[in-house]
């Protein structure tokens, strides 16, 4: 029975039982706060977008929803600081699923509106009157 006992990461038996690990914790930490500079930009774009009038236009407004969308990729991204911080280092795979599933309808979103943007943009450079 050793053997369904044993993993065959060398880091799960390292850090499973190991607490808060200072260098997660470092290294998420500055992730974090990075995600959360990056948040406050993203609302600050948004928020000027639907102010300004002269910024309601097709291009602006699909830039403003990439970065709304975006938001929530750097949220799921901050999700490991807050893990680390609680002394959590392994979660099962239902739980990190119904963590994640709001970040990843984020970068997918995000993902197909930038698609939508460069199409927009090449349509614009092709018809100069788009």
């Amino acid at each position: 029975m050793a053997a369904e006992t044993d993993s065959v990461d060398p880091f799960y038996a390292l850090y499973k039982d190991a607490g808060i690990v200072p260098i997660e914790l470092l290294t998420n930490g500055i992730l974090a706060m990075i995600c959360f500079v990056g948040i406050c930009l993203n609302s600050a774009l948004v928020h000027t977008t639907i102010k300004t009038k002269s910024l309601c236009s097709k291009c602006n407004i699909l830039i403003a929803l990439y970065a709304f969308c975006a938001s929530f990729m750097l949220i799921g991204y901050s999700i490991k600081f807050f893990v680390f911080l609680f002394g959590i280092n392994y979660l099962t795979l239902g739980t990190c699923f119904y963590i994640q599933f709001v970040p990843f309808v984020g970068v997918n979103a995000a993902t197909t509106l930038q698609l939508c943007i460069g199409i927009d943009r090449m349509a614009g450079v092709i018809w100069p009157i788009w």
